[in-house]
This record gives C-alpha cells, sequence and structure tokens, in this order.
C-alpha cells in the first residue's frame, strides 16, 4: 500500500502545501502526519475499534481537504487488511511495523 502514496494520493496534497515549501522540504511537513496517522490507525485495529468508526475520521477529514481525507482512508483501510494479533507484544509489533513502513514510504518518496 505504501509504495502507492505518492502516485495515487500525495498529488493533491503537494499541491495543497506547495506554500508552506519554501521554508520547509515537503517531506518534512507531510511525513510526520501520515506517520501518525497510520500508527494512530494500526493502534485502532489491533485494539478492536471498528474499522467503520476509525473511517469517521476520514470523513471528517474529508470536510476541510478531500485529498487529506483520502489519505487518511486509505491508511485506514491498509491498516484494517492486516491480520490483528492477540497477544499485547504482536499487537505493539504490528503497530511499529505498519508505522514504519509508512514513514520509509513516505520519506523515500517525498524526500
Amino acid at each position: 500500500m505504501f509504495n502507492r502514496i505518492p502516485a495515487i494520493l500525495l498529488a493533491p496534497v503537494i499541491a495543497v502545501a506547495q506554500p508552506a515549501v519554501a521554508e520547509a522540504r515537503l517531506a518534512d511537513l507531510l511525513c510526520p502526519m501520515i506517520i501518525e496517522i497510520a500508527e494512530n490507525a494500526m493502534k485502532g485495529h489491533q485494539g478492536g475499534t471498528p474499522m467503520t468508526a476509525m473511517l469517521e475520521v476520514a470523513q471528517e477529514a474529508r470536510k476541510s481537504d478531500a485529498a487529506v481525507g483520502q489519505l487518511v482512508e486509505d491508511i485506514i483501510l491498509a491498516a484494517y487488511e492486516k491480520p490483528r494479533y492477540r497477544t499485547a507484544e504482536a499487537k505493539l509489533r504490528e503497530v511499529e511495523i505498519f508505522r514504519d513502513e509508512a514513514a520509509v514510504a513516505c520519506w523515500k518518496n517525498l524526500d
């Protein structure tokens, strides 16, 4: 999923962020947000939060920016495609893996 972020999702977000790019690199602006969304999406999934409840976040984001809302939705859906684990250790490991995959993909594609 994360190797698709730039081509499919980030183009509209990049356009919105362009005015701020003069002061900072695009990756510095967007990647922390994407990483946090990925981590929270997987925490919700591993914690048993219904996907519909998580998708309400995407719907709220879409009200202010359609591209950001779509990005949030796609990250949530990618998290819920992964298996849900039983032990706290396995859940934490899956959160960390998912978060780190999002981070690597973002930094590689926006740097």
